[in-house]
């Protein structure tokens, strides 16, 4: 590995020290004064505004989720499983229900189990 500033390393320390000495050149610090860090923090993501609130905390609907279903495109999988969108849609009937107390579950719960994940 060439340095340089002392040429050619050769040896397992020097191209250890060179490699560190190019990383603390590349990644040095950057300096930002308070202000800056305060504005940065300011521009983030705002509160939302309490009527927005209670539309979050509905429970989701047999209609969001097959208007959600309709935007999938034909024999394209969603997942893993291979079962492409034209199933779902074709066994919506039965499904509905299903799918619903699926989908509420994994919001209200917040996580997705394996069994849930793979089909």
């Amino acid at each position: 590995m060439r340095d340089p500033i002392s040429g050619m390393r050769t040896t397992t320390t020097g191209i250890v020290n060179a490699f560190s000495s190019l990383l603390r050149q590349k990644c040095r610090p950057v300096m930002v004064d308070d202000e800056c860090v305060k504005q940065m923090a300011e521009a983030g993501p705002q509160r939302l505004p309490d009527n927005w609130k209670g539309a979050l905390d509905t429970p989701l609907t047999i209609d969001e989720i097959k208007i959600a279903m309709q935007k999938g495109e034909g024999n394209k999988a969603p997942g893993r499983n291979g079962i492409g969108f034209q199933s779902f849609t074709a066994t919506w009937v039965a499904l509905q229900g299903d799918m619903l107390d699926l989908l509420t579950q994994m919001f209200a719960n917040g996580t997705v189990t394996e069994n849930r994940n793979v089909g």
